[in-house]
């Protein structure tokens, strides 16, 4: 895909004073994390939960000001959730990830951090909010919204599975 974008460039395998990466480079995005070390989203409290979204570039400084006012509803400190925003389709269009840390010991942590992340969800898709990969308590709201999608959904799980031993009760119908 690249090569034909940019047929002028000159691509390789190897970066330019790093000989022998191309090499190096596979087994490390195949593995990228140290099994001895837990990821980093859970090192700060044990638990995260995260609410990813995609959007127009020029709509995030509106959707980070959604999550601050809900947060705000909740007394949880804005700063102490993550953001990330990642541009795709050449800036076309982003996600934007917002992350909950929290500590799955405490159970009336998890009770905010849930009820955070389904307020947040709800005010989010009420703003526009496109939830590309929407599962578990997105699963209803998104699909109760696209009526014709999920019936088209239902006809090719019904083709591919129909005698439902794919998944049984985790989809959204």
């Amino acid at each position: 895909m690249l090569r034909n974008e940019f047929p002028k460039m000159g691509l390789t395998d190897n970066l330019h004073g790093f000989p022998g990466l191309g090499r190096k480079l596979m087994p490390l995005l195949r593995a990228p994390w140290p099994s001895d070390l837990p990821y980093w989203k859970t090192r700060i409290k044990g638990g995260c939960q995260n609410l990813f979204f995609i959007t127009k570039p020029e709509r995030v400084p509106m959707f980070m000001e959604v999550m601050e006012l809900v947060a705000a509803k909740y007394d949880y400190a804005f700063g102490d959730i993550g953001s990330h925003v990642q541009p795709i389709e050449h800036n076309r269009a982003c996600q934007v990830e917002f992350s909950f840390f929290y500590n799955p010991e405490d159970a009336e942590e998890k009770a905010l951090v849930k009820a955070i992340y389904r307020d947040a969800a709800t005010a989010l898709f009420n703003e526009g909010a496109f939830f590309s990969r929407p599962y578990g308590d997105l699963a209803p709201m998104v699909f109760d919204k696209a009526a014709g999608y999920t019936a088209a959904l239902k006809r090719v799980k019904n083709v591919l599975d129909p005698k439902n031993i794919m998944n049984p009760g985790n989809w959204f119908f």
